[in-house]
C-alpha cells in the first residue's frame, strides 16, 4: 500500500526540503505483523483498517544507526581500553610491592614444594624467574574449580594419589577406580570422590590434609544440603572419607555416626537397596570374561552395588562399635549383590566383597541375639538359651574359618575382623546383674544367669579370644598396621577395653578375680602395643602429628592409670572354679544397678582422663569408654 506521502501534491513536496519518510505499513498491520494491502473502496485505508473501521496511521520511519566503518577509530578505542587495564594492573602491583606475575610464581612454587606425599612423589620443580605477564600457558581457563585448579595439589600429585588409592583396593574394595580413566576426565565425572582420595593420600602432609578436609566439608555441605544433590559421586566420596576418618578425628567435632547415617540416606535415596531388575539365573563365573561386565551389569550399576555394600559394611561396623542403631540392615539383596559382583569379577578385589559382608552379618546376628545395643531391654537371661546361641555362633565361626580360602587369612583386616567377632560372641558373660539382696531362690524359679556355669565359661572364652586377637595384632607388620582403617582401630580399642575389664575386677562369683588378673596380663599388652606403635612410627617420615602418636600416648596413659592394679601382687588361686573365692580388696562389691562391663578405678588417680574413663550409671557397653575417651582426648 502506498503511504499518504506518495499521493500528496508535487508542489507540497517541492516546498518541504525535509519531507518525512513514512513507514510502508500502518501501525495496526505492524502490530499484528501482517501485510498492509490497500483497500479498493477506500484508498485512504487498508483492507484491515477498513474492515475494523479504524483509521490507518503511518509513523515516520527512523533510519537505522550505521556502524562506523572507520577501522582507525575502533583501533583507538581498543588501545584505550587496554591502557585502562594496564593502568589498573600497575596500580595493584605498586600497592602489593611486587609484580603480579612474581606473586603468582611464588605462590605456585610454594604450593608445589609444600605437598609431598612420600619420598617417591617428591620431585623438583623449576620455574622461570622472569615470566612475562599474560603468558600463563599452564593454566586452563575452563571455569572448572577443584583442588588441582586451586593450587592445593599439582596434576602429578593428583595422579600419584589415584595410584596410591588403587593400591588400597584389598583393604577397601567398595570403591574401585577404573585405571583406564584419565585424571582430567575423572576430575569432571567424580570431583567429590577425587577430593576424598586426595584427602586420604595427603596423610603424610597434615597441613595439606587439613586444607583438603576443609574443602571437602564445604563441598559436601554445599552440594548435599544447600543444593540437595543426590549422586553416586557424593556417596563414594563419603564412603572413602568415613573409612579413613581417623586421619581427621577431632574429639570435639567428630560426627562419625551422623556421616554414616548420611551415607545410608544417600544410598536409599538413589535406590541402591532395590534391585533394578531380576537377577540372572545363570552363573556369572560360567560366562565368557568379556560378557561378564558388558552383558550382566553396566559400569554405573556395578559401582552402585559396590557402594551399597560399602554402606552396609561401614554402617554395621561403626554402629555396632558405638552401640547405636543403624538405618541399613542386612537384606537378601545385599547378599546377592556381593555374590554377583564376585562372580562377575569386574575387579580383582570384588572376590573379597562376600567375605566382608558375611563376617559383618555374623556380628550383626550376634548383636540381635544378645541385644548388646539395647541394654535397657535385656531383662532376665535364660542360661540354657544363651548356651545354645553361644554354641551355634561358635560353630558358625569355625565353619567360616574352614570355608574361607587360605589367601583370605593373608589379609590383615579380614583376619583381625574374624578374631574380633570371636570376642564379640563371648562378651555376653559381662552382661549380668547380681540378684537382689536377701533373695531366696525357690524350686520353681529359673536358674540365674549371673550364677550359671555357662556365663563363667563364656567369660573365660572371651578372655582367650581377646588375647588371641592382641597376639595377632602384635604379629602384624608396620605396613599392615598403617593400612588399618577406622573400623579396624575401633576393634583394637574394643579388645583393649575388654582386657582392661578382666585386669581390674569381674563380678563372677565362681571365678578367681586374682587369677583372671594374672591371665589377662594387661601390663604386657600395654607395653607391647606402645612399643609396637613406636616401631611403626619409626618407619614414618616426620611422624610428630601422626594419629598413631595419640594412640601410643593413650596406651601409655592407660598404663599409668592402671598402675595400682598392675603393681599389686594378688594371691593366685589354682582353681578358677573355686566355690569360695575372694575379690580383690581394692574393689567394692557391685550393686544391682552397676554393670559388669563398666570401667572401674580411682578417678582422681588420672585427672587427664577422668571424664573419659568415668563409670557410667547403667550401661553394658564396653565401647562407651572409648567414645568418652575420644570426646576428651587429643585428635
Amino acid at each position: 500500500m502506498e503511504s499518504p506521502s506518495s499521493s500528496a501534491a508535487p508542489s507540497v513536496q517541492r516546498r518541504g526540503k525535509h519531507t518525512p519518510r513514512l513507514r510502508k505499513a500502518c501501525e495496526l498491520c505492524r502490530e499484528v505483523k501482517g501485510r498492509c494491502v490497500p483497500s479498493q473502496g477506500d484508498p485512504a485505508r487498508c483492507l484491515r483498517c477498513a474492515r475494523e473501521g479504524k483509521i490507518c496511521v503511518f509513523l515516520e520511519a527512523k533510519a537505522r544507526p550505521k556502524m562506523a566503518n572507520d577501522s582507525r577509530s575502533r583501533v583507538a578505542e581498543m588501545e584505550q581500553r587496554i591502557e585502562g587495564i594496564l593502568a589498573r594492573l600497575s596500580s595493584s602491583e605498586d600497592a602489593a610491592g611486587q609484580p603480579l606475575h612474581s606473586r603468582l610464581i611464588t605462590q605456585t612454587s610454594a604450593n608445589i614444594h609444600e605437598l609431598p606425599y612420600s619420598p617417591l612423589t617428591q620431585t623438583a620443580y623449576t620455574m622461570p624467574v622472569n615470566l612475562p605477564p599474560f603468558q600463563f600457558s599452564n593454566i586452563v581457563f575452563d571455569g572448572f574449580q577443584d583442588a588441582v585448579s586451586k593450587g592445593f595439589v599439582s596434576f602429578e600429585q593428583a595422579e600419584a594419589s589415584l595410584q596410591m588409592f588403587q593400591g588400597e583396593a584389598r583393604n577397601f574394595p567398595f570403591v574401585v577406580i577404573d585405571p583406564t580413566v584419565g585424571l582430567d576426565l575423572f576430575r569432571r565425572k567424580r570431583p567429590f570422590l577425587l577430593l576424598s582420595i586426595l584427602t586420604f593420600a595427603a596423610q603424610w602432609n597434615l597441613a595439606l590434609q587439613a586444607k583438603l578436609e576443609a574443602e571437602l566439608k564445604e563441598s559436601l555441605s554445599r552440594r548435599l544440603i544447600v543444593e540437595g544433590e543426590k549422586s553416586l559421586d557424593l556417596l563414594q566420596g563419603l564412603l572413602v572419607y568415613l573409612n579413613w576418618y581417623h586421619f581427621q578425628f577431632d574429639p570435639a567435632r567428630q560426627v562419625l555416626y551422623q556421616l554414616v547415617q548420611m551415607a545410608n540416606s544417600l544410598a536409599l535415596d538413589l535406590g541402591l537397596d532395590n534391585p533394578v531388575r531380576q537377577e540372572l539365573l545363570v552363573n556369572p563365573a560360567s560366562l565368557v570374561p568379556e560378557l561378564r561386565t558388558k552383558y550382566l551389569l553396566a559400569l554405573e550399576e556395578v559401582e552402585g552395588r559396590r557402594a551399597l555394600l560399602g554402606c552396609y559394611y561401614l554402617s554395621s561396623s561403626i554402629c555396632l562399635a558405638m552401640r547405636k542403631p543403624s538405618s541399613l540392615a542386612h537384606s537378601p539383596h545385599i547378599n546377592s549383590c556381593g555374590e554377583l559382583l564376585a562372580g562377575i569379577g569386574a575387579a580383582a578385589s570384588d572376590a573379597l566383597l562376600p567375605i566382608y559382608v558375611h563376617l559383618q552379618r555374623l556380628q550383626e546376628d550376634i548383636n540381635q541375639a544378645f541385644k548388646y545395643d539395647r541394654s535397657d531391654q535385656e531383662g532376665e537371661r535364660d542360661p540354657e538359651k544363651i548356651e545354645t546361641l553361644c554354641n551355634r555362633f561358635e560353630q558358625q565361626l569355625e565353619q567360616s574359618r574352614s570355608a574361607l580360602p587360605p589367601e583370605v587369612w593373608n589379609n590383615a583386616k579380614l583376619a583381625s575382623s574374624y578374631r574380633a567377632i570371636r570376642i564379640y560372641a563371648r562378651e555376653i558373660g559381662f552382661h549380668a546383674h547380681p540378684p537382689p539382696p536377701f533373695s531366696v531362690p525357690t524350686a520353681r524359679s529359673s536358674p540365674s544367669w549371673y550364677l550359671s556355669t555357662t556365663r563363667h565359661n563364656s567369660l573365660l572364652s572371651c578372655l582367650e579370644a581377646t588375647r588371641e586377637y592382641l597376639d595377632h595384632f602384635l604379629s602384624l607388620s608396620a605396613a599392615d598396621i598403617l593400612a588399618f582403617t577406622t573400623p579396624d582401630l575401633l576393634r583394637l580399642l574394643y579388645a583393649m577395653l575388654v582386657l582392661g575389664r578382666f585386669s581390674t575386677s569381674v563380678d563372677a562369683p565362681l571365678l578367681d578375680a586374682n587369677l583372671l588378673h594374672t591371665m589377662a596380663n594387661l601390663r604386657y599388652y600395654l607395653e607391647s602395643l606402645t612399643a609396637k606403635f613406636r616401631d611403626v612410627l619409626a618407619t614414618i617420615h616426620n611422624p610428630s602429628d601422626h594419629y598413631l602418636v595419640y594412640l601410643c600416648r593413650m596406651f601409655a596413659d592407660s598404663k599409668k592409670w592402671f598402675a595400682p592394679a598392675l603393681t599389686s601382687s594378688p594371691a593366685v588361686h589354682e582353681d578358677l572354679f573355686s566355690p569360695k573365692l575372694t575379690r580383690m580388696n581394692a574393689k567394692p562389691l557391685i550393686t544391682g544397678n552397676d554393670c559388669c562391663l563398666d570401667i572401674p578405678g580411682n578417678q582422681h588417680s588420672c585427672p587427664d582422663i577422668t571424664s573419659a574413663w568415668s563409670k557410667p550409671v547403667a550401661s553394658s557397653d564396653p565401647c562407651e569408654a572409648f567414645m568418652r575417651w575420644g570426646d576428651t582426648g587429643s585428635g
